[in-house]
């Protein structure tokens, strides 16, 4: 099994559209904030009020607090985007800020998985997800 095979697919498709998206808009400078603004808010939707859903748990034992907390974070993550993408004034302070939370939370899971207290495909699967809202961020932030 591989990483991506512990997120949804309806989760996939909005990282995916959000991320050719944000490519597209580097490329070529044509402005599809619309379509970012769409499915970052479906996205960050799916993470925050639906994140023990969304994300699930590591296995049947453990509560869905790490979860909804992962949720919140990755749904900040998403909203810096679409603030990125509009160039809300000073929008470069909450990316750099959720880019050291990403940070502290990747660290935080590194040692959970040095531990042992969760399954390493739920792991490898919000080490992924932390991957890929930290590129889209860098990606918005270098634009």
């Amino acid at each position: 099994m591989t990483v991506f095979s512990k997120m949804k697919y309806y989760e996939k498709i909005p990282i995916g559209l959000i991320l050719i998206g944000l490519i597209v808009e580097l490329l070529t400078r044509f402005h599809g904030a619309l379509d970012i603004c769409v499915f970052g808010l479906i996205l960050s939707i799916m993470y925050f009020p639906l994140g023990f859903y969304t994300l699930g748990t590591s296995n049947a034992n453990n509560s869905y607090i790490t979860s909804i907390i992962l949720g919140l974070i990755y749904s900040i993550g998403v909203i810096t985007i679409v603030f990125g993408t509009f160039k809300i004034s000073s929008y470069k302070y909450p990316i750099i800020i959720e880019l050291g939370i990403l940070l502290i939370v990747a660290a935080f899971i590194f040692f959970r998985s040095k531990v042992g207290k969760y399954d390493t495909l739920y792991l490898d699967s919000q080490f992924t997800r932390i991957v890929l809202l930290a590129v889209m961020n860098l990606i918005v932030l270098l634009k």
